[in-house]
């Protein structure tokens, strides 16, 4: 007696009420609903002369007391029975009377959930509105938000036993439940039921090309297609004829095992099997090009692997009215992602210590980034117009500004307008000539890349729309700087020449 006091004071301290208030709405079947004790009914009945308006509530006992007829059992019948066993006692009592039932408040009762250690049992006060998985959540989110100390195990949802009063016991599988909305997946909740629980034993695990991957708990005598449907079914990419199943032979060694789609049903999967739905890499893939600046339709184009700047550009309409049609840019964010090896050995030597071609190919990079293309002579018709164009790539076509600037050593340094039959000399005369302090040192800084090209030939020298005309100018620091320079070097090489002659 007192073991037994012992264990009914235990459970109930470790019960949790899982309150009618929180279950959502749900419509009760007259056809399926049981009546128990604790069940209210909304009792209307007219007669000649008076009119009764009361609840009736079902005794523990099981029966109702009705005024005018009296006791009714009403325990363990359907709810639409005992409509028509209430309305036909009145109608025997009073046969002229009219009589309006309906359940008023569904009973609640206490059922019993047990588990291993850790799990939180107990009684749990449910209603007649509850189902198997409303019971099951609310006991597993008390185990998520108390069992800190269990971290890594899981309540099985696949292995649930439900054992009613009059002792017949099953086996439920809630995950079931959510895929295929079987209502005998997830019976209603009766007086006297007990539900054990226990920890997930065994899992499955499912990649590639399902809805849903992941670890799935594992069901003895399952199907590899239930399991797929389970998993919210293939993806549109699935190549269901060369899928792969991972399957330990021993407690190390594995063998792989592949199916295709026709043997998906009658496939049984084992503990730890671990399936692979490959997916298909160029089931519809997406290429696309965006071609961005003046042109009539700017925008992202889908492309095949012939595609070639010249059909992009031909596709987004030709240029608009001011377009630079002479001048096309490309590029591609994750070509210039890709490492540049040379560039990374380089930039770990010290600049002294580079070679002159180690410098040149920094300089060079610096003025064209990984997978860009620039262009200062570009033709629809041209070779370059031809050049096919990558996934992800995106064409630029700049507006058309026909200027030049000229900087340095020049009386009104500035933005001149372009002309192309300019050379250097004629820019330099617009700009007022030279002053004082210029030197025989020409440059023209070139739009498209940034270089410093020298001039030679001033009078000769054509310029490109957009390029730099720069004069440099006398700097008597610098100039100053530099023979000190001289000075200092002659200093170093003497003195060395003097010990070596000293040791001789």
């Amino acid at each position: 007696m007192i073991t037994i006091l012992f264990l009914f004071t235990f459970l109930l301290s470790e019960s949790s009420s899982a309150s009618a208030d929180n279950i959502e709405d749900y419509v009760i079947d007259p056809n399926t609903y049981i009546v128990g004790p604790g069940d209210i009914f909304d009792f209307r009945m007219n007669t000649s002369n008076k009119i009764i308006n009361t609840a009736l509530t079902v005794s523990p006992v099981g029966d109702v007391i009705v005024p005018v007829v009296g006791q009714i059992d009403v325990s363990n019948m359907v709810l639409s029975d005992v409509f028509k066993l209430i309305r036909s006692e009145c109608k025997n009592k009073i046969e002229n009377s009219t009589v309006d039932v309906t359940l008023l408040k569904i009973k609640t009762f206490k059922v019993l959930v047990l588990g291993a250690r850790g799990i939180p049992t107990g009684y749990y006060y449910v209603n007649s509105a509850m189902n198997l998985l409303n019971l099951f959540n609310e006991v597993n989110s008390r185990f998520d938000n108390d069992n800190k100390a269990y971290e890594g195990q899981s309540i099985s949802s696949r292995n649930i036993i439900l054992k009613s009063q009059d002792g017949i016991e099953k086996e439920y599988d809630l995950m079931q439940y959510r895929y295929s909305g079987n209502i005998e997946d997830n019976p209603f909740l009766l007086p006297g039921d007990f539900i054990r629980l226990n920890y997930v034993q065994n899992q499955v695990f499912i990649s590639g090309a399902v809805m849903v991957p992941g670890t799935y708990e594992y069901k003895p005598n399952e199907s590899l297609l239930n399991l797929i449907n389970l998993a919210g079914g293939y993806k549109n990419n699935a190549d269901l004829n060369n899928i792969e199943i991972a399957r330990y032979t021993s407690s190390t060694d594995k063998e792989i095992i592949y199916l295709k789609e026709s043997m998906f049903e009658d496939f049984a999967l084992k503990p730890s099997d671990q399936i692979l739905i490959k997916p298909k890499k160029d089931y519809k893939r997406k290429i696309n090009v965006t071609i961005k600046g003046e042109v009539a339709n700017p925008g992202v184009y889908s492309i095949n692997r012939s595609s070639t700047i010249n059909d992009i550009i031909s596709r987004a309409g030709g240029y608009s009215l001011y377009a630079d049609s002479s001048k096309i840019k490309l590029n591609n964010e994750f070509i210039e992602k890709l490492p540049d090896r040379e560039l990374e050995r380089i930039s770990l030597i010290n600049y002294e210590d580079r070679s002159d071609e180690e410098r040149a190919y920094v300089k060079a990079r610096s003025h064209v980034k990984k997978g860009e293309f620039i262009s200062s002579d570009f033709s629809m018709s041209g070779v370059i117009a031809e050049y096919k164009v990558f996934n992800n790539d995106v064409v630029y076509v700049p507006s058309k500004y026909d200027f030049i600037e000229v900087i340095g050593a020049v009386k009104n340094p500035g933005r001149y307008p372009f002309d192309k039959d300019f050379t250097f000399n004629d820019y330099v005369e617009q700009a007022g000539g030279f002053t004082k302090r210029a030197t025989k040192k020409y440059f023209i800084i070139e739009s498209n890349t940034g270089e410093k090209v020298p001039v030679n030939k001033p009078r000769a020298q054509l310029v490109s729309s957009q390029d730099v005309v720069f004069v440099q100018a006398k700097n008597d620091y610098n100039s100053w700087q530099r023979f000190q320079d001289r000075i200092a070097l002659t200093s170093r090489v003497l003195t060395i020449m003097a010990i070596i002659n000293n040791l001789q």
